[in-house]
């Protein structure tokens, strides 16, 4: 169901992107795993839960032939991972480094399937594995400079505050340049 919501932005600077990008560097993981390890600390710390499922949109994408395919492939991963307090924040990355990789690797498994084969509990109104979405969002510089000889075609990304939430928190990090923008749904 689509909810009422609002949105705001959080920038960070490109000091903190850049500690950020280390971060991942030096737990040999990429910046992804680094920003949804944060955020499970984040929701674990508001809600007091260590136990955190988190959804995260995949391309589909995993066959070469799709690359030029105009289209959606996407698919939902239900990303679920325990900010226990006694972890260490580099046993947390490690962690949630492998629950990624394990993800990825199983990408093309339809969610629906997932949710029927668990069968959880099911509530109209809300979704049946998560509440709670992770994006981070890294082909904008790509899209906005396809304006060349080859391509005279040039795309620039149009964002609309629409106003609605499709989950109760959606977390978006945008990379652009040298910094992060963050935009929390809510």
């Amino acid at each position: 169901p689509v909810l009422r919501g609002r949105s705001i932005d959080v920038p960070f600077t490109p000091e903190q992107t850049a500690a950020l990008n280390r971060l991942a560097v030096q737990s040999q993981t990429t910046l992804f795993t680094v920003l949804l390890a944060c955020y499970n600390i984040l929701l674990s710390r508001y809600t007091g839960q260590d136990d955190i499922v988190v959804g995260s949109p995949i391309s589909g994408r995993t066959h070469r032939e799709f690359e030029s395919i105009i289209g959606m492939f996407v698919n939902t991963l239900a990303l679920r991972n325990r900010p226990l307090q006694h972890l260490t924040a580099s046993e947390f990355i490690a962690d949630v480094s492998e629950h990624v990789f394990s993800a990825f690797n199983n990408q093309d498994y339809p969610f629906e399937m997932l949710v029927e084969k668990l069968v959880p509990q099911r509530q109209l109104n809300r979704n049946p594995l998560m509440s709670t979405f992770f994006v981070l969002q890294n082909f904008d510089s790509a899209i906005e400079t396809a304006d060349n000889e080859n391509n005279p075609l040039k795309i620039i990304p149009f964002y609309a505050d629409d106003q609605t939430a499709k989950f109760d928190l959606t977390m978006t990090a945008y990379e652009k340049d040298d910094r992060l923008l963050f935009k929390i749904e809510y």
